[in-house]
């Protein structure tokens, strides 16, 4: 297969190297400023979900809002928790429930600490009622295990002057249960926690325990213990208030922000953890902030983030999202078996495969090919895009230089091809552009071919 093997040929096709792959989105509407809500992804709906948290000042919100990638939008549940801050929810994808719990309630500078369990249908909130329960607390850390089916709570600050926690709860949609590992991380709060696939366990990283300090350990839960993994080389600074969403695409969990426990300095970096070590993704992106959310949009294959308060203890309510870019552009021309179409199936980020798609192909064609260029506006001198009619393609049009050309197996109407991304951080932002071609019965036309639309990418981490 094709794979980008010439450092030389990146530098001299580089024409701007971005440290990272931050886009801020300029939403229509947006969310009304908070911070320390709850954010979660449904893997249902396909949507990023905001419910409540705290004001510029005394008092919480319980508005909730919807995020289908592009736009916000309010939704309107009959039924719904009232306003609370300082909580934790996750979205439980084998019952399809938005499960939160916890926080501070009520209005005031210093609201009551809560334990109730709600839960989310995608329609309306219930409240739901166990047998046992957390006790009250805020700044607590949970996850989602969807292999054993149960929330994950480890943590948390109780109320006066309690120690922060060091019990570990799951919740299977019945019942709270307390569990008693054998090895624990050790008395915590504001721990950034997910669910980690490539480990199948949940990983927990940092927070702080208010009489010791912030820690640097990262932990993985197996639903029976506790264990500090033994992670090589660099890692993260200590810090709290920061995010952890797991990435499918990249397969490693990705860490966002949080704050210095020492100097209260909030912190911009990006690492990802991939179950075996830590690597720092230089970024540039959105301003350190405390109080936001940050979730991995299976749909949209990027990280998504939402909120807070700025070093200045200001609310922000821009959305970003971080990731490798992509986007289809451009008109197939009809073949036989229809428009031939190219997409994705996954991100174009370095030290992992590219993955596209082309389907609606001659269905007796064996072959598919696909080009990949490093320019949209010209090809030999000719402006993109260029119509193919004289070439024996009436109606078609080239939409991208077709610098290399990659042969791949067809079959039933679709083939794939995948183009292999060195781990090579000068790659990063580096734009690529991809047109398939579908071939055709030589009666078809003089070509024997028709051409799909094109995909334009810009590799990120």
């Amino acid at each position: 297969m094709f794979a980008i093997v010439s450092r030389a040929l990146v530098a001299s096709a580089l024409c701007a190297v971005a440290a990272a792959q931050w886009e801020q989105i300029a939403t229509p509407t947006s969310p009304p400023l908070r911070n320390y809500g709850g954010m979660t992804f449904d893997g249902v709906r396909n949507r990023t979900v905001v419910f409540g948290g705290g004001l510029v000042g005394p008092g919480f919100r319980n508005d909730m809002w919807a995020f289908d990638g592009q736009t916000w939008t309010q939704l309107a549940p009959p039924v719904a928790p009232g306003p609370r801050g300082n909580f934790q929810m996750v979205h439980d994808g084998l019952r399809d429930r938005i499960v939160l719990f916890g926080g501070r309630g009520g209005t005031g500078f210093n609201p009551p600490l809560l334990a109730e369990t709600w839960e989310f249908d995608g329609t309306t909130w219930s409240l739901i009622t166990t047998a046992a329960a957390p006790s009250a607390r805020q700044w607590f850390g949970m996850a989602f295990d969807p292999l054993r089916g149960k929330v994950v709570l480890y943590g948390g600050q109780g109320s006066g002057l309690t120690p922060d926690s060091n019990e570990t709860w799951e919740y299977d949609g019945a019942n709270w249960t307390l569990r008693a590992p054998t090895v624990r991380p050790g008395p915590l709060q504001n721990a950034a926690m997910c669910f980690h696939r490539t480990l199948n366990k949940v990983v927990l990283f940092s927070g702080i325990d208010v009489q010791v300090g912030g820690t640097s350990l990262t932990w993985a839960w197996d639903g029976v213990n506790w264990a500090q993994l033994p992670v090589p080389g660099l890692v993260p600074a200590p810090r709290t208030f920061a995010r952890l969403a797991y990435d499918e695409g990249r397969q490693a969990a990705v860490l966002f922000g949080g704050m210095n426990p020492q100097t209260g300095t909030l912190r911009t970096d990006v690492w990802q953890f991939d179950g075996a070590s830590w690597r720092e993704l230089l970024a540039t992106g959105p301003v350190g902030r405390r109080g936001f959310g940050f979730v991995y949009d299976t749909l949209g294959r990027r990280c998504v983030l939402f909120g807070g308060l700025d070093q200045s203890f200001q609310g922000v309510t821009d959305t970003w999202k971080f990731g490798p870019t992509w986007t289809t552009y451009g008109t197939s021309c009809p073949g036989s078996n229809g428009a031939p179409s190219l997409v994705t199936l996954s991100a174009p980020g370095i030290a992992r495969p590219f993955v596209t798609q082309l389907s609606n192909l001659f269905p007796a064609a064996p072959i598919a090919v696909f080009a990949t260029g490093l320019s949209a506006t010209s090809w030999s001198g000719l402006p993109l895009p260029l119509p193919m009619d004289s070439f024996g393609m009436p109606g078609c049009a080239l939409w991208i230089s077709p610098d290399y050309l990659a042969v791949s197996p067809a079959a039933n109407g679709s083939s794939s091809f995948t183009l292999t991304i060195p781990d090579d951080p000068l790659l990063i932002g580096q734009q690529l552009w991809q047109q398939g071609l579908s071939f055709e019965a030589p009666t078809f036309n003089a070509f024997g071919g028709v051409l799909s639309n094109a995909i334009a990418t810009t590799i990120g981490w």
